[in-house]
């Protein structure tokens, strides 16, 4: 997906903390790390409208972040397998867009 694991953590810092939506986007894979959930639930979950929501599942679908099994009306998401494997990454992204270390 990535050339190496320095590209992915730029884009990572990019996306979920360098760019506006990023603390919302952020919050929708913690909700889909702990378990699937479709737009409405997650919607439900975070307190955001809905069309937020689906906004930002494409952001994150489109950088290979979440993915599900189907286009079909209230398919879950979840976090794609290689977010998963690399979630200490994802973690540690967000704390540098932070300034946290």
């Amino acid at each position: 997906m990535f050339s190496d694991a320095k590209d992915w953590r730029r884009m990572l810092i990019w996306l979920l903390g360098g760019s506006r939506g990023g603390w919302m986007r952020f919050q929708i894979m913690l909700a889909l790390k702990e378990k699937p959930m479709n737009p409405n639930q997650l919607a439900k979950h975070l307190g955001v409208n809905y069309r937020t929501i689906i906004y930002h599942l494409e952001i994150l679908e489109k950088h290979g972040l979440v993915t599900r099994t189907n286009k079909a009306y209230g398919v879950p998401y979840f976090l794609s397998d290689y977010a998963e494997k690399n979630w200490e990454i994802v973690i540690n992204a967000v704390k540098a867009s932070r300034g946290e270390k």
